[in-house]
């Protein structure tokens, strides 16, 4: 098992330069908005950051139930998301069976791994992914439950290792749609349009919700 406090994350880029002071992207930051989280947990688990190829690594609990024979209950959260998002269920899934959530690559204290461009070979690389944090625990198969981004990649890893899953529950699972293919898609693209896209690229979707930072706790507090 590595130590709960080994650095996982990736630094952001150059956009912390200047971004607010308060944008919580540190390790520290994410450990100990994580412990908050799981403070309300009662069950007994263990924290584990679970290596797979590349040098990357998968932040995981573990809620043990020993009970022989019994397929345990995978959590794959959805996008912008992580482990903590199941801190108000995990004492009732882990009451008959062992229970596992992490943080997929890219979010919570995963690594941040360098992503395709391309749709399907990101898909590829998070379902890999899964499946080399399988095979690191020596679980045979699993009972997946996917929630939002978690349910669409719970389905593509069923989809591509089927004898690895027993179980799939889906809650409120969504992906992208493939880009049509119409004749329009070949007109021009105005420049504003380009110039905007320009400066966007740097920005994650959660961006303007980090950039926020104390205004939306202030907001929250007084309502």
């Amino acid at each position: 098992m590595a130590a709960e406090d080994e650095d996982i994350g990736e630094r952001s880029g150059w956009l912390t330069g200047w971004l607010p002071t308060w944008c919580p992207t540190s390790t520290s930051q994410l450990k100990e908005a994580e412990e908050k989280i799981l403070k309300c947990v009662p069950c007994i688990y263990k924290k584990e950051a679970v290596r797979i190829s590349n040098g990357n690594k998968i932040w995981t609990l573990k809620f043990s139930y020993d009970v022989p024979n019994k397929t345990p209950l995978v959590l794959l959260h959805g996008f912008g998301g992580g482990l903590g998002l199941w801190a108000l269920n995990y004492e009732d899934l882990c009451t008959d069976r062992p229970v596992y959530a992490f943080d997929l690559l890219g979010f919570g204290r995963s690594s941040r791994p360098m992503f395709d461009n391309e749709a399907e070979e990101v898909e590829n690389q998070f379902v890999e992914s899964i499946e080399e944090w399988r095979c690191a625990l020596g679980l045979d198969k699993m009972i997946l439950l996917g929630h939002n981004l978690g349910g669409f990649l719970a389905a593509a890893y069923s989809l591509k290792y089927p004898k690895r899953v027993n179980h799939l529950i889906l809650v409120e699972p969504w992906g992208f749609p493939e880009r049509p293919d119409l004749a329009d898609q070949d007109r021009p693209i105005p420049v504003w349009i380009r110039a905007l896209g320009a400066v966007l690229t740097p920005f994650n979707p959660l961006a303007g919700l980090r950039i926020a930072g104390p205004f939306v706790v202030r907001q929250h507090s007084e309502t």
